[in-house]
């Protein structure tokens, strides 16, 4: 039985939702082709680190990251700090040469991240970043239709991911709030979520944006040592903290043989759960997903009787190979958890086959590259071509 030596960096939510999912792939896929092994989780302090350690299962724990990085014996590091430490530890884990596997963004610039794709190619390491929602099978049975020209030519974009996990102004000031630490806000955050779907499905050039970034909630109170980032600050001073990060976003954007979308993504919208959304139009036909229907898409066809045309809502089911891991009839859907799972075993099999993984460093560098071009616009006030920034 192979084996890769997995060192885990930040405990947190994705460190948790990381360290379930290399030892359920086992479960749904079996041992084969490599088997992950947890082997030392690192988090801020020895306290923590012990703390985590006992709860996910790992055989050592570490409160210095360079340590775990160049131990030898890791093969793998998973990075699941805040954005602004990902660019460090990814150059001196490939130093290393160590696979990695980080949770997006990539960096906090295209320019960094670029570096980072530049050198992982160049030492032959393989990389992964966490794009987690692409993975959703429906997905892939959605660029299938697309790449079977059932759609025709695509010329219409149109993707949202709404949510109000931040609505509330008595959540406490977190590095996410900060721009040094979290590079961008909810452009960065979950407009690239969408970007990345419009990536995924079409593989089609975007040329320039233009988008409009707002901070809606201007300050928040300071958090208490023991606040978690989803906890209603109970810090009896009320000291407030500017928010220096957006919460909400509407990007415009032209992309190749004369096409149009819009991408509009919050996260202070009351009543709204997370939903992402896309519609996806072009001469012969449609498709459109949303997230509270996570488990099917629906196709529009042009060439049907002009008495049967409309959205036919399609289910997931065995078919799809990946589905059939999971569940051997349709109709018993798969979540969040589930496309994680996928994407570790992604990740597992592209070493093992040594193969690029999907989606990996550069991949992240071009999601990347369209935020930075997004921020632009706003600060500037108008269109942003792309190519502008390669410069």
């Amino acid at each position: 039985m192979k084996k890769l030596n997995v060192g885990l960096i930040g405990a947190g939510w994705m460190g948790k939702t990381h360290s379930f999912c290399y030892k359920a792939q086992r479960q749904i896929f079996g041992p084969d082709p490599f088997v992950p092994i947890l082997h030392t989780i690192c988090e801020s302090n020895d306290n923590l680190a012990i703390k985590v350690q006992k709860e996910f299962g790992f055989e050592n724990y570490s409160s210095n990251w360079k340590d775990l990085v160049k131990n030898p014996e890791i093969d793998i590091i998973d990075i699941n700090t805040p954005n602004y430490l990902h660019y460090e530890i990814a150059k001196l884990a490939i130093e290393e040469g160590k696979h990695i596997y980080c949770e997006k963004p990539l960096t906090n610039s295209y320019k960094t991240a670029l570096e980072l794709a530049n050198l992982a190619e160049q030492k032959g390491i393989k990389t992964l970043v966490g794009f987690n929602y692409i993975q959703n099978p429906a997905h892939f049975l959605a660029r299938n239709i697309i790449d079977e020209d059932k759609l025709g030519n695509i010329h219409h974009f149109r993707g949202e991911m709404i949510a109000d996990f931040l609505a509330d102004p008595n959540l406490p000031h977190s590095w996410r709030n900060e721009i040094q630490k979290a590079g961008s806000g909810i452009i960065g955050d979950t407009a690239s979520h969408v970007f990345s779907f419009f990536k995924h499905l079409t593989n089609k050039r975007i040329d320039e944006v233009y988008c409009h970034l707002n901070i809606y909630i201007t300050e928040r109170p300071k958090a208490n040592e023991d606040n978690s980032l989803w906890s209603k600050n109970t810090n009896k001073e009320k000291i407030l903290i500017k928010n220096e990060t957006d919460d909400k976003s509407i990007t415009l954007f032209k992309f190749e043989n004369n096409g149009l979308g819009i991408i509009e993504t919050s996260r202070v919208s009351n009543g709204n759960k997370n939903d992402i959304k896309y519609t996806i139009t072009g001469d012969k036909g449609a498709i459109r997903y949303s997230n509270e229907k996570i488990n099917e898409i629906q196709f529009y066809d042009n060439n049907d009787k002009l008495e049967l045309r409309g959205f036919k809502k399609i289910e997931m089911g065995p078919f799809n190979e990946k589905f059939a891991n999971f569940h051997p009839v349709a109709g018993l859907g798969i979540g969040y958890h589930d496309y994680k799972i996928l994407e570790v075993r992604e990740f597992i099999e592209a070493i093992a086959n040594k193969r690029e993984a999907y989606p990996n460093f550069r991949w992240a560098s071009d999601i990347q590259l369209i935020i930075d071009a997004a921020i632009k616009s706003s600060i500037e006030k108008r269109w942003v071509k792309l190519e502008e920034l390669k410069k």
